[in-house]
């Protein structure tokens, strides 16, 4: 594609109109262009909306003081184009959002590059299959258990530089790594701070060059972390790689670490591009690759922090986009009031002793929550027991989600979790104290703890 349109009209915002000339061009929402000219071409621009022969194109790269109504536009055939060729040879890799490696320069990738705009899922192309996926953690595999194909989010509020987010999204790597069967993982990795980039390198190359089986993980970062715009593409490029190995009859795991990041982005860029019903389909088109189809699946696991400019409304906006969520608070136990799953929690999928025993410890920590609206003193014998009993099963259920040598986190399978859950509610556990049980691993550990432990 040759010269598609001249610049019609220049706002101080970068934002910039452009009378499409050739009425044959396929242009499309993210797509991305350049002035003519040799001494302009380094002004990068992209699509962001379409109205008729007039598509809004925001100014990415360059300086606004040099463009002119009557300059022609062009196509340019790579700078945000994602690098389709050997995806092979992209594990291990940190790539940015255009496709080009970050940690070795030497790397061949090929010169085919196609956009990253995501075509349409069609109804058919999905399948009605259901497989849980088991992560080693506690409470989620109890009470947000993964579903492949299934986008769900763990909200963590993190304790200042405590990086909870980070360690378990690096605990789940290691051991998906390690332990399940997928052909990639794709690691989207948004954020505004360096610090958080570079603790994620550290550790994430200390998880690849570790003798925990075949590395498989491809990670998409910015690299102007300032950038909207970018940050928002690392997460359709994670996408779009994804979808390449889906396609090729592969099933992917998709860590995104800032999911909230992503929905401010897109909101920022609606506000920029008052476009904000055309950003809005192309988020919730994103969001249908994401799914358990017969080619494949692509299943994302998303991590974010809730942040302070978030109101509730926004938040539920926000959280309606998701199969699933549950909020970790900054001591690690469950937040009840943000749990949410979809109608494939059941016992036909779970398994009857997983679904009542899930069933049973929600059960509880809501009559918790309602006894604590109480005087402590006014309550009866039974009801306190209830207090306890809730509060050693909260602290059962968390986990440590580091590798300092006083926290070594620990993998505890799904039968290990209802086991201990199950001795728990049945009041196996009600004359001792919860602290006891807080941040262990399996029950056996609790066992230990309570030999030689004075009853309360």
């Amino acid at each position: 594609m040759g010269v598609i349109g001249k610049i019609v009209s220049i706002n101080i915002d970068g934002l910039i109109c452009v009378e499409i000339t050739d009425l044959t061009a396929n242009i499309k929402i993210f797509d991305s262009y350049k002035i003519c000219g040799d001494n302009l071409s380094d002004n990068k621009l992209e699509v962001h909306q379409i109205e008729g022969n007039i598509a809004k194109i925001l100014l990415l790269y360059g300086n606004i003081n040099e463009l002119s109504i009557g300059l022609e536009i062009e196509q340019d055939t790579q700078t945000l184009l994602i690098n389709y060729n050997n995806i092979t040879d992209l594990k291990d890799q940190i790539i940015n959002a255009f496709g080009f490696s970050l940690n070795n320069n030497s790397i061949d990738l090929g010169q085919i590059y196609k956009s990253i705009y995501q075509d349409t899922v069609k109804y058919d192309d999905f399948s009605s299959s259901v497989e849980i996926i088991e992560t080693g953690i506690k409470m989620i595999d109890l009470l947000l258990p993964i579903i492949k194909g299934s986008n769900v989010l763990i909200l963590i509020d993190d304790k200042a530089d405590s990086c909870n987010s980070l360690n378990l999204n690096l605990m789940l790597i290691e051991k998906f790594n390690k332990e399940i069967n997928y052909e990639y993982m794709v690691q989207s990795l948004i954020s505004k701070s360096n610090k958080f980039v570079n603790k994620f390198y550290d550790n994430y190359m200390g998880i690849i060059n570790s003798d925990i089986g075949t590395g498989k993980l491809i990670t998409v970062m910015a690299e102007n972390y300032k950038s909207i715009i970018e940050n928002n593409k690392v997460l359709y490029t994670s996408i779009k790689i994804s979808s390449i190995v889906k396609n090729e009859g592969g099933n992917i795991i998709l860590f995104i670490n800032d999911a909230i990041s992503s929905f401010i982005t897109f909101r920022d860029i609606a506000n920029i591009t008052k476009s904000e019903e055309n950003i809005q389909t192309q988020y919730e088109n994103l969001i249908r690759q994401i799914g358990s189809f017969k080619s494949g699946s692509i299943t994302a696991i998303n991590f974010a922090t809730l942040p302070n400019q978030f109101t509730q409304n926004e938040l539920q906006e926000v959280l309606r986009n998701f199969d699933s969520y549950i909020r970790i608070d900054n001591n690690g136990k469950i937040n009840i009031q943000y749990l949410y799953f979809n109608q494939l929690f059941n016992s036909k999928n779970l398994g009857e002793d997983h679904y009542d025993t899930a069933i049973s410890v929600l059960e509880l920590l809501k009559k918790n929550k309602i006894l604590l609206l109480h005087d402590y003193k006014s309550l009866n014998r039974d009801e306190k027991i209830l207090i306890n009993r809730a509060n050693i099963i909260n602290n059962f259920l968390t986990q440590a989600f580091d590798k300092s040598e006083t926290k070594k986190y620990k993998y505890v399978t799904l039968n290990e979790t209802i086991k201990g859950c199950k001795m728990i509610l049945n009041g196996n556990f009600d004359n001792f104290d919860a602290s006891l049980f807080y941040m262990i691993g399996t029950i056996e550990e609790a066992l230990e703890k309570v030999k030689n432990y004075k009853k309360i």
